[in-house]
């Protein structure tokens, strides 16, 4: 894994009838991923034909090629076909003529376009969203842990051992009341 990998934030967009998170690329994957989620019902053609629009639009913003899948509010696919071809779109933007090449079906790993994808690269094409490098998470890590560890310390000094000499003073305090 290289050291300066980074792992971008998703981005929400909210359009009215339905909401998009975009997903840049994660390590070894050659695509960005584009989930739009329907919060009511407009039917599979109403669907697909949002699919195709968001995928013109994140093609124009940021060209590197998108898996769309869409799903419902409680979080499951939404079926597509007969409505088109697949229930997942893909596409990219043509290298020579620009074009935005759509597919409605599941897409050779050869057939995809080969684009440079490294650190650097991808930190260029997605400037205006956040991002962390694996030094960052691995060290966010360590201070998660180690908060952990000393919340567990605290909770356990607290409830077990600063009760245990005082228990035995209440429960004499509390037979010296009963004989009173």
């Amino acid at each position: 894994m290289e050291p300066d990998r980074v792992v971008f934030s998703t981005v929400k967009v909210h359009r009215g009838w339905y909401f998009v998170e975009y997903a840049p690329p994660v390590r070894d994957t050659p695509f960005a991923t584009l989930s739009l989620t329907t919060l009511e019902d407009r039917g599979a053609p109403a669907v697909a034909s949002a699919m195709e629009t968001e995928l013109d639009e994140w093609l124009m913003r940021y060209p590197v090629p998108i898996m769309v899948s869409a799903f419902n509010d409680t979080g499951d696919l939404l079926l597509l076909v007969p409505a088109r071809p697949s229930d997942h779109l893909i596409g990219w933007r043509d290298t020579e003529s620009d074009a935005v090449a759509r597919h409605w079906r599941t897409v050779p790993s050869t057939d995809w376009p080969q684009l440079d994808l490294s650190s650097p690269r991808l930190r260029r094409l997605y400037h205006d969203i956040p991002f962390r490098t694996k030094t960052d998470l691995r060290s966010g890590s360590k201070a998660h842990r180690r908060m952990s560890r000393t919340g567990t310390a605290l909770v356990f000094l607290l409830f077990v051992v600063a009760p245990l000499p005082g228990a035995g003073d209440s429960d004499r305090n509390r037979r010296s009341l009963l004989r009173a």
